[in-house]
């Protein structure tokens, strides 16, 4: 057989077999794929966009000296201290509508809430945060007091930029009023609810744009807010008590003086002579010549013209309230005012000259 006719016989077989090879990858892609050389597909893509309440991540009250808290402790009235807080809301600032940041004086009730806490504003404070222009930076002059007797200061306070711009703290500054009620200093764990009768409770409430609302009432350890109010007391008296000439066999009341009283629990007032009224050349005139005048005051508790039965507190005069009675908290207002008016006797035979004596009023807490 020659070279040449072999040479034809394997290319013959060659051909064979890539035409067959080609075939099979025509078909192939005949079924893959029609004419017109690209093809399509869809499909969908979704998510889901919550509208999540605030969240209120520190809140504590501290002194401005030395930053340390006052959480479960007492406040002083008249004395600066400073609301720590912060908030958060992962859509942003301009989502959070207000903050409320309240107290209230339980009332001996732990169970009682702050709405339920109706006495007035001595017994119940707020603190409210308004973003009503949508501000994605808060500022410390959109906080203000809403309700009670305490101050606020807007130029003594700061906000802190946490994470821009959902994350803020602020540090807030305010005053109780001296009439803020009393409350005592908070003794129990606190862990399981509000459990010291007669103290202040507090909690934070923030609510967002979809009125989400979240409230927070313990600290990152669980313990629920609580604090006291010290004791406060005050009086001012606002003249002397001047009677003019008397003659001797004749008496004559004094002009009348407000006695303003502070007091932010119940009370009593009192009245009394340290000693008898005294001339410079030592003559004197005993203060039983001395009454307090009913009229005065139809508000207080002095319903006759009482005379002094000596000197000394052993011998005061009940302004208001008694020895077995106070007069109760006031719940409104900083302070009352009762107008004491004195009449003076004088005895026969007493020398001439000018008596002064010294009269001390009290307000006392029982």
């Amino acid at each position: 057989m020659s070279s040449s006719w072999l040479r034809r016989l394997r290319f013959g077989r060659s051909l064979a077999v890539g035409f067959l090879f080609l075939a099979i990858v025509l078909s192939m892609g005949h079924a893959a794929a029609p004419d017109g050389g690209f093809d399509e597909g869809t499909g969908n893509v979704s998510t889901v966009v919550t509208s999540a309440a605030p969240t209120i991540t520190e809140f504590d009250i501290k002194n401005v000296t030395d930053n340390a808290t006052r959480m479960g402790a007492q406040l002083d009235v008249n004395v600066t201290y400073w609301f720590w807080l912060r908030v958060n809301d992962d859509n942003n600032w301009s989502d959070v509508q207000n903050v409320w940041i309240n107290l209230w004086f339980d009332g001996g009730n732990d169970t009682a809430t702050y709405d339920a806490q109706g006495a007035g504003a001595n017994y119940r404070l707020n603190l409210t945060y308004n973003n009503s222009g949508g501000d994605n930076t808060p500022a410390a002059s959109e906080w203000s007091v809403s309700e009670g007797n305490f101050v606020y200061s807007n130029a003594s306070s700061s906000v802190f930029v946490n994470t821009a711009p959902r994350d803020f703290s602020f540090r807030l500054a305010f005053t109780l009023n001296k009439q803020v009620r009393q409350a005592n200093d908070p003794v129990n764990s606190g862990l399981l609810g509000y459990d010291d009768t007669n103290s202040w409770n507090a909690q934070v409430r923030a609510v967002d744009d979809e009125r989400n609302l979240a409230t927070v009432q313990t600290n990152a350890l669980g313990v629920f807010f609580e604090f006291g109010v010290f004791q406060y007391t005050e009086v001012t008296i606002s003249a002397p008590w001047l009677a003019g000439s008397i003659a001797p066999g004749a008496n004559a009341s004094t002009n009348t003086v407000n006695v303003t009283h502070i007091s932010n629990r119940d009370y009593r007032v009192r009245i009394w002579f340290v000693g008898h009224l005294r001339s410079a050349s030592n003559n004197t005139i005993s203060v039983t010549n001395v009454k307090v005048l009913a009229a005065a005051d139809s508000t207080d508790d002095v319903t006759v013209d009482t005379p002094f039965a000596g000197i000394g507190s052993a011998n005061a005069i009940y302004l208001r309230g008694n020895a077995t009675s106070n007069e109760s908290h006031d719940a409104l207002g900083n302070s009352q005012t009762t107008i004491v008016q004195l009449n003076i006797a004088v005895p026969l035979g007493t020398q001439t000259g000018t008596y002064v004596a010294t009269v001390t009023i009290r307000v006392e807490q029982p």
